[in-house]
């Protein structure tokens, strides 16, 4: 019987070890994954009004219309603090090929059309 006990009573110095490397681990990979930044600072660069009716697409539909209804990843960076692969993932989420279409340009370049709102930008240019 007490030999049974012995062995899980004996790793027992492993658990606060493991709680403290998986917490600071956990805490050193987010410092990485946000770029050095706090996690309140890369929140703050996303626009506030981004926080209502489901994140961050409503303010990129903002820029998209700020910016005549084409977008690049990198316009998107800039806008959000995001990554670039994150950037490119919302964008390719947000790919409907309706209200938002992606076109490759001759050299290359991946611009994501938002196509009512080029439309609208459009229309704005012919409007006296």
């Amino acid at each position: 019987m007490m030999h049974s006990l012995a062995f899980p009573l004996g790793l027992l110095w492993v658990l606060p070890a493991l709680i403290v490397f998986g917490v600071g681990g956990g805490l050193v990979l987010r410092y990485l994954r946000l770029g050095g930044r706090s996690a309140a600072d890369a929140n703050a660069a996303i626009p506030s009004a981004a926080g209502e009716r489901g994140g961050l697409e409503p303010a990129i539909f903002r820029l998209a219309l700020q910016r005549g209804g084409r977008l690049t990843v990198s316009d998107v960076v800039i806008a959000t603090n995001l990554t670039p692969q994150e950037a490119e993932e919302t964008l390719n989420a947000m790919t409907d090929g309706v209200r938002v279409g992606m076109e490759v340009t001759d050299n290359g370049l991946v611009v994501y059309e938002f196509t009512e709102l080029m439309q609208r930008s459009q229309a704005r240019r012919i409007t006296p």
